[in-house]
């Protein structure tokens, strides 16, 4: 049959989502349009074309299901008749011939007809019957594929009745729709996805581009990192020789000073060595003084200057005590205090000098005044 024209649903497919204004859907005009130009046929002649066109339009236009010749069995008469049979979803009406200028009559289906195979008799075979509410009607077929074919399309009318569909193409239509639909919502779906993909691999690249910024700012960092390490390393070397060469000059100073220590102790010891002359020297002066006191007792005069000479020689003896007292502090400070010590014990060898003259002078004067007593 011309409905059985294969058609390329691909090319069909490609057709409607290159044309925006068709992406909604066709008219049945414009599919019939399509078609009759064979753009989407394979090889098929222009006279099935024309055949199936017809068949699409009574089917899409005037919601027939199947059309066709079968011979059916009079109600009263009982004769067989060839009718040309046009089912629809109501009904089943069948004329005298194609053109079907005279209707014999209509078969209504609802919900509670039926179709069945009968088996063959009365010479007639591929036989089935439409069962009604109200009668039987007996039929038969050129073939049995053709019963095949009708007996299921009767049952999908039945079938649409029962469901209160009034056309099977207007369902078909909203279920093409809805599979549009679908495609549709899965071609934004993926587009979506496509997009989401990529920025998802925008954003890979951007953070490849980020890592690839942080290595090279990681391997700056490193450089830099080596840079300063070898400039700490060349510092620490620099400052450890520096600290060598200062131990080294602490060395040397340790023992310039260790040396300058053990003269000045040396030192020291004849400061103290002369200090305990000058005690014994004292001690013998003041001898010598309590013996002119008790030898010039009577002589007033002589008792001031020796009162004046005793406070004179209490005075050195003072400082001579201070002199020790500074001496034995130098002694203990002398690690810390060098090149004062040196000064102060050439300031203090000059005071003892001076204290030696100021002692020789008042010997001198006391052997003159020794003389003066005796004379």
């Amino acid at each position: 049959m011309a409905l059985n024209i294969e058609l390329n649903s691909g090319e069909l497919d490609d057709y409607l989502s290159q044309e925006p204004q068709q992406q909604s859907g066709l008219t049945v005009w414009q599919f019939l349009d399509l078609v009759n130009s064979g753009r989407f046929l394979r090889g098929i002649e222009r006279e099935a074309i024309s055949m199936a066109i017809e068949e699409v339009y009574q089917e899409i236009i005037g919601d027939v299901l199947k059309q066709g010749y079968l011979w059916k069995k009079g109600n009263l008469r009982r004769n067989w008749s060839e009718r040309w049979f046009t089912l629809k979803p109501s009904d089943l009406s069948y004329y005298v011939s194609e053109e079907r200028k005279e209707k014999k009559g209509s078969i209504s289906l609802d919900r509670n007809s039926c179709v069945e195979i009968l088996p063959d008799r009365d010479g007639k075979r591929c036989m089935f019957c439409v069962k009604t509410a109200s009668r039987t009607y007996e039929m038969s077929a050129s073939d049995t594929r053709q019963r095949q074919e009708w007996t299921l399309a009767i049952q999908m009318a039945i079938r649409l009745q029962t469901e209160g569909k009034k056309s099977l193409h207007k369902d078909l239509k909203q279920k093409r729709r809805e599979q549009r639909e679908q495609r549709e919502q899965k071609k934004a779906a993926k587009e979506e996805e496509m997009q989401h993909l990529k920025q998802l691999q925008e954003e890979k690249e951007r953070k490849l581009q980020e890592l690839e910024l942080l290595k090279e700012a990681q391997r700056q960092a490193e450089l830099l990192l080596q840079e300063e390490e070898q400039r700490r390393k060349q510092q620490h070397e620099e400052m450890q020789k520096t600290l060598e060469i200062q131990l080294q000059e602490a060395e040397q100073a340790r023992a310039s000073m260790q040396a300058e220590m053990v003269l000045k102790e040396a030192e020291a010891e004849r400061q103290r060595k002369r200090i305990t002359e000058l005690e014994e020297m004292q001690q013998r002066l003041q001898d010598a003084l309590q013996q002119e006191i008790k030898a010039r007792q009577d002589e007033e005069s002589v008792r001031c200057a020796q009162a004046r000479l005793l406070t004179e020689e209490e005075e050195k003896m003072k400082q001579l005590m201070k002199l020790k007292e500074e001496q034995e502090e130098y002694i203990i400070k002398a690690q810390h205090e060098k090149l004062v010590l040196k000064q102060e014990m050439e300031n203090k060898s000059k005071f003892l000098e001076e204290a030696q003259k100021q002692l020789e002078e008042v010997r001198v004067n006391r052997e003159r005044m020794d003389q003066d007593v005796m004379n």
